[in-house]
């Protein structure tokens, strides 16, 4: 039996897109602990608990890279994988990629593989200030992954953007689709009896810019200036971050124009049933959960033509597709659907098969548990 540990930057997305891997890793033999920094708002550690595993939150700011305390908190990783001793470590999203690999370099650790989620605001921002936290993040992730015996992306454009961009090196790499999504904690729903008459169209996010929380808000004004019955609600919060939405903002626009601000819901399973529409018109993801869960609960969706949204919809059967940034074509596309109730019913079941098709997180997570151990070929 070997010890794996998984080491990411947010608690909750230990318990929403890692179970399964943590069920499969303990169901092959294989001691399993989870980092992250705490989140007193979530049950994360009791859920990690129930598969098996072990949580141990590790402090440091996932939003900002700083050089002190950057500094400091490699030290403190390096000390504590010393005191753990595991024999693999899967580092996802930028924080522990970028300060884990060369710390599990230095504590000696076996085996390091990097699981690139998505690419985040660092590659998505404009002007002299995106363009500079572009360069340091690539050359962040390129000395990150030169210590990384493995990388897992969620689409197969992020990984050509690694490799083009002499990101990746010669590290081996595979391409998932995405986390998957537990077909049963998401089972299909039909629509709502009132979906023809007053659907909810429903948007979950963080409140960050490049999630497209203002494009949402602003294609529900136009929408409800000719469909005032359709009722838009917004799930969601923000995380600090750079690009993060303000809450001022967001707050005095939902009570102007009369959309429902739902907040943070930890388990969107409900809150996806009771939608007839769910939006994402991200500027770019891994592979968005959210119309994974979406899909298996059988809702057809509106997203955005980027890589890691296109990914996870088949278009015309399960979703339209709308350019990024385009408020105009997100409402429109919108107005489409509402137009055609028989055809949002169609898509949804549509949409489940493909879910059960393609995105069974149990099959997923074995996956995953196969190349974290590296008992899976590269297939880049």
């Amino acid at each position: 039996m070997s010890r794996v540990l998984i080491f990411g930057s947010f608690a909750p997305t230990l318990s929403k897109f890692r179970l399964p891997l943590i069920r499969d890793l303990v169901g092959r033999g294989h001691e399993v602990v989870a980092w992250s920094p705490d989140d007193a708002m979530s049950d994360h550690a009791a859920l990690i608990a129930k598969a098996g595993a072990r949580y141990e939150p590790i402090e440091f700011t996932r939003n900002a890279f700083t050089p002190l305390a950057d500094w400091k908190t490699r030290r403190e990783i390096i000390r504590r994988l010393r005191s753990l001793r595991p024999d693999t470590v899967l580092l996802y999203s930028a924080k522990p990629i970028v300060l884990g690999a060369g710390a599990c370099k230095v504590a000696g650790i076996p085996r390091v593989v990097a699981m690139v989620t998505g690419l985040g605001y660092l590659f998505h921002g404009t002007g002299p200030i995106g363009f500079l936290r572009e360069s340091i993040a690539r050359i962040a992730y390129t000395r990150a992954l030169s210590h990384a015996d493995g990388a897992i992306f969620h689409n197969a454009e992020d990984a050509e953007a690694f490799r083009s961009k002499g990101l990746l090196g010669t590290c081996p790499s595979i391409v998932t689709a995405g986390s998957g999504v537990d077909l049963d904690e998401y089972p299909f729903a039909p629509l709502p009896s009132d979906h023809a008459t007053a659907p909810i169209v429903l948007m979950a996010a963080r409140f960050l810019r490049e999630k497209g929380v203002e494009e949402f808000l602003q294609a529900a004004r136009l929408v409800r200036r000719t469909h005032p019955t359709v009722r838009f609600h917004l799930a969601g919060f923000g995380d600090g971050g750079p690009s993060e939405v303000s809450d001022s903002f967001i707050r005095q626009f939902v009570a102007s124009h009369d959309i429902e601000l739902l907040g943070r819901i930890p388990h969107l399973r409900d809150t996806i049933a009771r939608a007839s529409i769910v939006v994402v018109p991200s500027w770019g993801e891994g592979l968005s959960h959210i119309l994974l869960e979406a899909a298996s609960t059988g809702r057809t969706v509106v997203t955005t033509d980027v890589a890691g949204c296109r990914d996870a919809i088949e278009v015309g059967s399960t979703g339209i597709l709308v350019p990024p940034r385009e408020v105009r074509s997100l409402a429109d596309a919108l107005l489409v659907l509402l137009a055609e109730p028989h055809r949002v019913e169609r898509m949804g079941v549509a949409a489940r098969l493909l879910a059960e098709r393609s995105f069974d997180g149990r099959r997923v997570a074995a996956i995953h548990a196969s190349a974290i151990l590296g008992e899976c070929a590269p297939n880049e």
